[in-house]
């Protein structure tokens, strides 16, 4: 597969932004499905070739990979900061479309940590996209404690704006009210047990949850639940 690291300037965060590319031999369109791999929190775009056999697995399943960076936005149109959620969901696949003829359709996604919060809204919200979406490792309750301040956290600060968090916001970013009101969502969670709020998002509508086998808690568990994901996607 080629592997390929690239930066470019985009609109929607007013920066430049960095993401890397698995792509099959045989070109973009060629891929049986195309994978968004997001990152931990201020994770490199190139965490998961360098901490898993992603690459191995990527060729076993032709999937052409996308990895993109967020900083410590829990890829959120941050209250002080910068658009990332429609950079994730807008600028960037209409970019890799043109550049490289990626598809827009026909996704996965997968990510830990705050790169599960961003592939749990993209699996929630943009249900026509994506056939399955991978979320593990994170506190889902994280944001809704934040929001009626119940926690302090200068991050989330910059993020959702000052406790108490308009209610507005939360409806667009707390991962357990996009679930209740994203119920008819046609895409399979893959979520885990011990992951505070994944049973209150499983319940939120009837929808497909594939349960991980275990808890991770570190990048040799990422890499676990990465391959346990990809075994159980449909692409």
């Amino acid at each position: 597969m080629a592997f390929i690291e690239c930066r470019d300037s985009f609109k929607t965060i007013r920066n430049s932004a960095r993401f890397s590319l698995l792509l099959p031999e045989a070109g973009a369109a060629a891929a049986s499905a195309v994978l968004y791999l997001l990152p931990v929190r201020r994770g490199l775009s190139t965490d998961w070739v360098r901490y898993t056999s992603i690459e191995l697995w990527a060729r076993e399943k032709n999937l052409a990979v996308v990895m993109p960076e967020g900083l410590c936005s829990d890829f959120c149109n941050m209250r002080y900061g910068m658009r990332w959620w429609d950079y994730l969901t807008q600028e960037l696949p209409e970019y890799l479309h043109q550049l490289f003829g990626l598809p827009q359709d026909n996704c996965l996604c997968f990510g830990v940590e705050m790169g599960a919060l961003g592939s749990l809204k993209l699996g929630l919200m943009g249900s026509k996209r994506f056939t399955m979406a991978g979320a593990v490792a994170e506190d889902f309750l994280r944001v809704s404690r934040y929001g009626v301040g119940e926690s302090i956290d200068h991050d989330m600060e910059s993020i959702y704006g000052k406790a108490p968090v308009h209610e507005g916001i939360l409806a667009q970013c707390d991962p357990v009210l996009i679930a209740t009101s994203c119920k008819k969502s046609d895409t399979t969670l893959f979520l885990c047990h011990e992951d505070l709020g994944a049973e209150e998002i499983a319940g939120a509508g009837k929808r497909h949850v594939v349960w991980a086998s275990r808890a991770v808690k570190s990048w040799e568990g990422y890499g676990d639940a990465l391959k346990e994901f990809l075994d159980n996607a449909r692409a």
